[in-house]
Parts: structure tokens; C-alpha cells; sequence
């Protein structure tokens, strides 16, 4: 399997114009179809989507309505003998920027589940990009400090920094998120489908997840645990209570593969 490259602008259209499951229709094809070209017999088109929808273990009725959409999108070219998927190269045109699925992600429910997460992965690679660039800006800082030799364009940056008056920045080296920010990124509701979500990317190595909660109390009665909130003597939006403990809940901690 290799990574698929999809044009940004196409994304953005399937994901706010409501035909993300037909792009993920067309990711599969490339995918997992060397020879992007179905034919079939005169007339007989019904009868092959028929035979794709089976071994996509879908509807008809689904699949028909995907490949006419992408039709419309020129991602498919319906022909009179047969249907071919554009190939990902017609589809990025001159168009730069892009979305990409990894290699490993090629079952259709997962690439589904990857795209319509793209904007909360996004929100963590922009926290990686953030910390990398505070300490790029520090090790600058603590090299002009201990006397070291730096290139021009390092001074530069230095002079840069000074004039504004920052000196060397605290940094949180943890990319975090909560369940509500997975809800927020992804346009859900249902926490179960944020925790769904969030177990399978990590299930496909998209990341790693490091959840890091803190003990507060042992051997606690339930009717214990509830009156500390009630009364306001523990956080009440970030305890819980399992196994006859209180635990304090951290966002969970996120390392990108």
C-alpha cells in the first residue's frame, strides 16, 4: 500500500459540501486498484456497480450515489463500456497543498474515519509546530548567551527577538487534547464517537496516546466522592471516581508517528 495525496481544495469541498464518504469511496479505489478502470458489457452498468457494491460489502444504492457524485466532481469518468477513477495526479492538478492517508490506512471504514479526522490531526500537528519553533527560538537564545558561534540568519533572528523583548520562552513539550476538542474538530456530539475515533488512529499508528491522570484518594465511598463535588472541595469537571479512587483527569497526551 502507498499514501494517497488528496488536493486540499477538494477536501475542503467534500467536507463542507457533504460528500466526504464519496471522497473516501474514491481514496479506497486508488488505494487498493492498481488499474483504476472498470468495464463492463454495453448497457450493462447496473449490473457492474452491482458487482462493486458486493465486494465493498455495500449497498447498490450507496456506491451508485458516491460514483455519480464524484462523476460530478470529475474524480470518476463514466464511460459507455466503462468507469474509471481518476488517477490522484489528474486530481491534484497544479494545485500544491494537500491531505495525505497513509500507507497503512486502506480498509474503506478506516479511511472514512482518518478523513473525517483531518481537522482535529491538523490541531495537533499545529501544537508540533509550535513547540518546535519556541525551541528552534530558545536554543538561538541560549547559544548567543554561552558564546557560540551561530550563522547569519540565526542573528538575525536573535536581533529580531531582542527588539521585541522576548527572551527565552517556557515550553510545554506535550501536545494535548481533550475529548470535547476531538468533538469540537471532528463536528460530533457523542463522546463514545470521539473515544471511537480516537482509539482507532491509535490502533493505525496515526499517534500514540499517553493519558497521565493523578490519584487524589484511595478506599473512598461513591456517596464521598459525590459529596466532595457537590460541595465544590474537588474540581467537579475534572475528577472521576473508579475502583473506590478519585482521580484527577489530565488531557491526554499525544505522540505523532
Amino acid at each position: 500500500m502507498h499514501k494517497i495525496h488528496i488536493n486540499s481544495k477538494i477536501y475542503y469541498s467534500a467536507r463542507t459540501g457533504g460528500w466526504l464518504n464519496a471522497l473516501s469511496m474514491y481514496v479506497y479505489f486508488c488505494k487498493n486498484y492498481t488499474n483504476r478502470k472498470f468495464f463492463f458489457k454495453s448497457k450493462k452498468k447496473t449490473l457492474a456497480i452491482q458487482r462493486m457494491a458486493i465486494k465493498l460489502n455495500v449497498s447498490f444504492n450507496t456506491l451508485n450515489t458516491h460514483i455519480n457524485t464524484l462523476s460530478e466532481k470529475n474524480l470518476v469518468f463514466i464511460r459507455e463500456n466503462e468507469i474509471e477513477f481518476a488517477s490522484t495526479k489528474t486530481m491534484m492538478g497544479n494545485h500544491h497543498k494537500s491531505v495525505y492517508v497513509p500507507a497503512q490506512i486502506s480498509e474503506l471504514k478506516d479511511i472514512k474515519i482518518f478523513l473525517k479526522s483531518i481537522p482535529f490531526l491538523s490541531n495537533l500537528y499545529s501544537q508540533k509546530r509550535i513547540i518546535e519553533k519556541k525551541e528552534y527560538l530558545n536554543s538561538i537564545i541560549t547559544k548567543v548567551k554561552k558564546n557560540y558561534f551561530i550563522p547569519k540568519n540565526e542573528y538575525k533572528i536573535f536581533k529580531a527577538l531582542k527588539r521585541k523583548g522576548i527572551s527565552t520562552q517556557d515550553v510545554n513539550k506535550k501536545i494535548i487534547a481533550t475529548i470535547s476538542k476531538v468533538l469540537d474538530c471532528i463536528s460530533k456530539k457523542s463522546t463514545s464517537t470521539a473515544v471511537k475515533y480516537k482509539k482507532l488512529l491509535n490502533n493505525l499508528n496515526v499517534f500514540k496516546t499517553v493519558n497521565s491522570n493523578q490519584l487524589l484518594f484511595s478506599y473512598v465511598n461513591y456517596s464521598d466522592f459525590t459529596y466532595l463535588r457537590s460541595n465544590d472541595l474537588i474540581e467537579f469537571k475534572y475528577t472521576f471516581y473508579k475502583n473506590r479512587c478519585i482521580y484527577k483527569y489530565y488531557p491526554t497526551q499525544f505522540i505523532l508517528l
